[in-house]
């Protein structure tokens, strides 16, 4: 057998752990398919031009909750810069006949020139159906998509802790732990379990911090149900290490430890930042702040943003909406005191802002900030144009689920007015 053979045999090996494996010529404005299905087939026929042909292939195949993700994802305008520095990237989605899967873009060795990219689609139903069978009757969904989540992102060891019971039942555990342990149990008490844990495996200066909380009485009284905790600490050998906690119940939490590396950070920023504006997304909404309340909601959105992308094309709007971005991430971190407001691309051109710990004056001084920043904004490819942005605020503690109508209200009267602001009390 040649050597040319053994690749081809090695890459129809390789081939069978994928749903698809395709060659994408971006230069050439072709693909070439190594491994491909009768769906994928129907659906690319449909089409000539590359950018239609996958954009139409994963409208027809991902479920509806995920398809602006994926449409980003295999955007080849924005994926020479999203490859840059990077082997690959990758993006978790649900697809309507294969369930859960992974795609990936890796780049071919071609130096500094992206021609091509290898795009592969990973079927990962088995880790999911892994994490449900661990746990079959579970007793709300949250509780099944963090056990679900923690498994995706990679921690390296999952349990859940029974308050009442003071017991922990391990689900995944990390072979640093187990080589640690002379009698592990995968379900034992929870004491006895992690004063061992921080004993042997916690950096001496940080145990105390470790061992606050994990800790009963904190796990009771310091994290309300539907919340969530979480530290940065030192392993024995001084490498850093997170832990989070998530009171799924009343009488349960949920833990993951995992290493803090660079491939972790690098799924989180997929997962939830916008890929054009590099500010939070809908899903991190979604998923991180549900249940979650803030002193002071802001909506906001372009004024006649449709006209901009009519007159001065869809780039001009792309880099419209990435200057706001920057521009009311920066207005919402000038704070004397308190966090920095949360900046979040709602959908299209509107954008959300969420603070904690401010009052009804700073709030007002912020969106009079915002307003003016805006209409500074100078894009140096249009030194024509001029933006401006309407407002919507409430103040006032509540969920954040609850204040988006209420300042969506806002907002609509101040784009009666355009480039104002509506600040208005929440009940």
């Amino acid at each position: 057998m040649n050597e040319f053979e053994n690749y081809k045999e090695a890459l129809i090996a390789s081939a069978k752990l994928f749903i698809s494996m395709h060659v994408f010529d971006l230069k050439e404005n072709k693909y070439y398919a190594i491994k491909t299905n009768e769906h994928i087939e129907r659906f690319s026929s449909e089409k000539n031009d590359l950018q239609s042909l996958i954009n139409y292939v994963m409208q027809n195949l991902v479920d509806e909750h995920y398809r602006k993700d994926i449409l980003e994802f295999v955007d080849f305008s924005t994926l020479k810069d999203r490859l840059k520095d990077k082997d690959y990237i990758e993006v978790v989605f649900l697809g309507l006949i294969n369930g859960w899967c992974s795609a990936k873009f890796i780049k071919f060795d071609d130096g500094q020139d992206l021609d091509r990219v290898l795009y592969i689609v990973e079927n990962i139903n088995n880790q999911t159906v892994e994490i449900e069978n661990l746990k079959s009757k579970q007793e709300q969904f949250a509780h099944n998509r963090m056990i679900m989540n923690a498994l995706l992102t990679d921690y390296s060891t999952v349990c859940e802790v029974d308050i009442n019971k003071t017991l922990i039942k391990i689900y995944k555990i990390s072979d640093r732990i187990i080589d640690m342990s002379d009698n592990l149990l995968y379900e034992a008490d929870f004491e006895q379990t992690f004063k061992d844990y921080i004993e042997k495996a916690v950096f001496e200066d940080d145990k105390d911090m470790v061992a606050k909380r994990l800790n009963l009485d904190y796990m009771k009284n310091g994290i309300e149900a539907g919340s969530s905790d979480s530290i940065i600490y030192r392993n024995y050998v001084g490498s850093y290490g997170v832990l989070k906690m998530i009171r799924i119940s009343k009488n349960s939490v949920f833990l993951g430890f995992k290493e803090k590396n660079t491939e972790i950070r690098e799924y989180q920023e997929q997962l939830y930042i916008d890929s054009l504006t590099k500010v939070k997304n809908r899903r991190f909404l979604d998923d991180e702040l549900d249940g979650a309340s803030s002193d002071g909601l802001i909506m906001a959105d372009i004024d006649f943003f449709k006209q901009i992308n009519d007159s001065y094309g869809h780039q001009c709007g792309d880099e419209a909406l990435k200057a706001v971005a920057l521009c009311l991430k920066k207005q919402a971190a000038n704070r004397e005191a308190g966090n920095a407001g949360i900046v979040i691309r709602y959908g299209g051109d509107e954008f959300m802002v969420a603070f904690s710990d401010i009052d009804r004056d700073e709030l007002e001084e912020i969106l009079k900030g915002m307003k003016e920043a805006v209409k500074k904004i100078h894009l140096e490819s249009y030194p024509e144009l001029s933006l401006s942005m309407s407002f919507g605020a409430v103040y006032g503690k509540g969920l954040i689920k609850d204040q988006i109508s209420s300042s969506d209200q806002a907002l609509y009267e101040s784009k009666k007015i355009r480039d104002a602001y509506t600040l208005k009390l929440f009940y």
